[in-house]
């Protein structure tokens, strides 16, 4: 582990690195005055663009060697840089030392949204806007160039899935030149070297730095410049996977590579759904009545859609909602119910903030909400979302309607439904997951 990539004589200490932001220190300086401390991946990416583009560094973020050969094979080039997965936006800071061209892409929405703000300050600090692209391409959707433009130069921050930078790879595919991981270094796999050695003829892996590192893919397979592959899509995967519905066909399961858990059907949701059906006459308006003829039910965090098709089958409802906040999980559920489930709807949402626009429209609409929340955001463990997605649920809900929530027995999340709602009731509980379910009063 080193201190710094760059020459000490050059850039001796922090407040000369925050320097070499030029404008855009200003808005690090706001955001985050200790900047680079807490951002180890921003200032490590940082550091590597800069030394490369001064040609203090080589591909490698190594000081450069006095061969000529291998200068020239590494040297660096002006590119256009694309920025994905940027959790706050300081990887989108730090990327403005190579150059002005910026395009930024979220699979998440919440990082979507704090990223696009911190972009509107690099304008205003007299930047160029940087380019906020919507789709990635999932399923059939706008994308390639949009997003990559030819020759461009990604820096992704690393995923938790190694399908989500395969599917990166493919859609960057004839059109980035370099492609750049960096994420702390307990989350950095040989996969990802492997991942990068199928498209790229060279992988170099950096020093570390602050906890972090890097891994760089350059010299693409094919040639320079060899405009979007042609090559059949490895994404969006899809599987056959039965429904737990008596009589229900099996259904094909699609799922993009940031999709969580791809094609698997969650243990957890697994669970949900038997519970749902042991209580099916406790789901419709009128207890004990079959009839759910007018029901309005939500799937909040929907993934790829294999528990919402279950629903469709147990209550065949007037309107079924797909809520989630990741773009590749709704492609996926898109793909999923795209058959014999064609009224649904899929909405783009942050069912973890206070207020949401497109959930905000649907507040006191839904009769049932089903909801299994995440206990981690990204590589993070954390249960601020599931709280905050339990308060969501009963916004959403009408007064009598009720939510179904599977969750990880030892995270104890009854206490948060019980703070919200008041009364609860356990419905299931194996050696893992425990199902509750509490009704909205009036």
């Amino acid at each position: 582990m080193v201190q710094s990539l760059l020459p000490v004589a050059c850039v001796p200490d922090h407040t000369a690195l925050r320097s070499h932001l030029g404008p855009a220190a200003e808005v690090v300086a706001r955001l985050w005055p200790d900047w680079p401390a807490g951002h180890g991946a921003s200032r490590l990416a940082c550091e590597y663009l800069l030394g490369r583009s001064r040609g203090w560094l080589d591909i490698s973020g190594r000081p450069q060697s006095g061969e000529q050969g291998e200068q020239a094979e590494t040297a660096w080039s002006p590119r256009p840089t694309v920025v994905i997965d940027d959790a706050d936006g300081a990887l989108l800071a730090a990327a403005t030392v190579a150059g002005p061209a910026i395009t930024a892409y979220w699979d998440d929405l919440r990082g979507e949204r704090r990223g696009s703000a911190v972009a509107g300050l690099l304008t205003e600090a007299g930047l160029p806007q940087p380019h906020i692209a919507a789709e990635l391409g999932h399923v059939g959707a706008p994308g390639g160039p949009e997003i990559f433009p030819p020759g461009c130069r990604v820096v992704l921050a690393a995923p938790k899935a190694t399908a989500a930078l395969r599917e990166y790879l493919q859609a960057a595919a004839g059109l980035a030149e370099e492609f750049i991981v960096v994420g702390r270094e307990k989350h950095m796999s040989t996969a990802i070297n492997e991942e990068l050695a199928e498209v790229f003829d060279r992988v170099d892996v950096s020093p570390g730095l602050a906890k972090c590192r890097l891994i760089i893919g350059s010299h693409p397979r094919g040639g320079s410049g060899a405009g979007p592959a042609e090559a059949a899509p490895v994404f969006p995967r899809s599987d056959i996977r039965p429904l737990r519905v008596p009589g229900a066909a099996p259904l094909e399961v699609a799922a993009s590579g940031a999709c969580y858990g791809g094609t698997q059907i969650d243990h957890g949701t697994d669970v949900l759904v038997s519970s749902l059906i042991d209580h099916r006459a406790k789901l419709t308006p009128a207890a004990g009545s079959h009839d759910s003829a007018g029901l309005t039910i939500a799937d909040l965090g929907c993934g790829n859609g294999w528990l919402l098709a279950n629903l469709q089958g147990l209550l065949n409802p007037a309107t079924s909602i797909g809520i989630d906040v990741s773009k590749a999980a709704l492609a996926s559920a898109t793909a999923t119910l795209s058959t014999g489930n064609p009224d649904v709807q899929l909405v783009l949402a942050d069912a973890s903030a206070e207020t949401d626009p497109a959930l905000d429209a649907l507040a006191g609409s839904c009769d049932l909400i089903v909801l299994n929340p995440p206990f981690h955001t990204g590589h993070t463990i954390e249960t601020g979302t599931a709280h905050a997605m339990i308060r969501t649920a009963h916004r959403m809900l009408k007064p009598g309607g009720r939510l179904v929530c599977v969750y990880n027995s030892h995270l104890g999340y009854r206490g948060a439904v019980e703070r919200t709602f008041g009364a609860s009731r356990q419905w299931a509980r194996d050696r893992k997951f425990t199902v509750v379910t509490a009704v909205r009063g009036a």
